[in-house]
This record gives C-alpha cells, structure tokens and sequence, in this order.
C-alpha cells in the first residue's frame, strides 16, 4: 500500500525531521513519491523510490517549512511505475476550484470510476478517484461542499480501502475506514494551531522545534469525512459504518 504525511495549520514548521522518517519508508514504499507544498502551490514528484530521489536529498538537506503540506510514498497496487501514477494528483472542476489529492488504498468494487480509465491521464484507480469527485462537485457551492463529498465518499467505502487526503484551495479533507492506518497529531505554537496526518505514527513529531504536541498521535475516527482549516477541524460527517478488513 502507499504512506501518506500532511500538515494543515498556521504556524510554518520545519517538517524536515518528519520528513527524514517519512521518506525512510520508501524501502517499503519504492513506487514513486511526491510533496505538495500548499504554501508555494507546488508539487515535486517522481516515478522512483524517495530512497533513491536526488531531489528528496536536496529537500531535507536543509529546513523544509510548509504550514499546509501533504507528502506521498507509493507501494502499487494497480497502475505501472510512471509519473502519471505518482501522487498527488490534480484536477480543476468546473467552478474553478483546483483540487489535490492522494490515496493509499485499493477500489476493488465500484464501476462508476471505469467511466475515467480512458479519459485519465495515468492508470490508477487513486486518479479515477479524483475524477469522479471533482464531477460530482462540478457545480455543488463551497457552503455545500462537507455534506456533498461526505456522502459521495460514505458510498464508496463498501469492499474498498479509502485512506484518503485531498485540499480544494481553502480546506484540507482526511478519510479513513480501515483501523490504525492514519493517525493525527495536534500542536501549538502560542496561539496558533497545527495538525499532522500520517499513515503511521512518526517518532519525529517530538523533534519539530519551537512548538507544544497538545495531542500526540492519535487514530482518526472511522468512515468519517474530516475536514480541517487552519489547523483546527471545522467539519466532521457522521460514521459510514464502513470499515475495511483485510
């Protein structure tokens, strides 16, 4: 399966010793990797293991600040080894909103997403994911948007893995429905709030300078819609009832 690493917040941080652990797991996770620095509105990946990535050097070598982030190690399950299959991945609706997302999970039964296998530009199940979202939004207002993906996503969960992290230009959305495979982490600076998602606890979180963990790791509620600004969670669907088990 794949890891995902994310940071919605106000306070900037160096993620470096976080991402040090994070990308150590590419050995596990060798399919390709990719960051999206929400602050730059920027996406670096690549089709090859972070292990092996001058570019992932080049990253941690010195601080790497974000307040908003999201990272990504893939381990295929479907779809070959080449950048168009590297998360995150994007796609603008219809209104204009530009929509970045990653998952790690598998769709085994849902054949709404075969209507994308042609149209997509790489060959996952992850992208056709995408897809298919920013169609059902296509013309559904901001106000709206919670209720509309949470009800979306609540009717894809049967037999599928849905570990899911996705940002539309304001709000920063997580799902899971498989147990103890992402977990959240609260902190402080002063006034101000962050908090960290990833897939598996991060030793490092201790390590990040200047700030107070006010909730260690910590798994996110089941087959719940989550969404979070600026470092606080403003939205919280009621549980599917959809858990996977493999």
């Amino acid at each position: 399966m794949c890891e995902l690493f994310g940071l919605n917040g106000t306070i900037e941080l160096n993620l470096t010793p976080c991402l040090e652990e994070f990308f150590s797991h590419s050995t596990e996770h060798p399919d390709g990797w990719g960051i999206f620095n929400i602050d730059k509105d920027e996406i670096i990946k690549e089709p090859l293991p972070a292990y092996e990535s001058s570019l992932v050097k080049k990253l941690i070598s010195s601080p790497y600040k974000a307040t908003n982030m999201f990272a990504h190690i893939r381990q295929a399950t479907k779809g070959s080894m080449i950048y168009e299959n590297a998360h995150p991945f994007r796609k603008t609706d219809a209104s204009g909103r530009v929509w970045t997302f990653m998952h790690n999970g598998t769709v085994f039964d849902f054949p709404r997403l075969d209507a994308y296998k042609e149209s997509q530009l790489g060959s996952t199940d992850s992208e056709r994911i995408l897809w298919y979202l920013t169609d059902v939004v296509n013309d559904v207002p901001d106000e709206s948007l919670s209720l509309v993906l949470a009800d979306t996503i609540r009717a894809m969960t049967p037999n599928n893995k849905l570990n899911l992290m996705f940002y539309d230009g304001s709000n920063t959305y997580v799902h899971t429905n498989m147990k103890s495979t992402l977990y959240y982490a609260t902190v402080k600076r002063n006034d101000n709030t962050a908090t960290l998602f990833s897939t598996a606890p991060l030793k490092a979180l201790h390590d990040l300078d200047d700030i107070v963990v006010t909730e260690s790791w910590t798994p996110l509620p089941l087959s719940k819609l989550m969404v979070y600004r600026d470092g606080r969670r403003i939205f919280e669907s009621p549980e599917s009832g959809s858990i996977y088990t493999e």
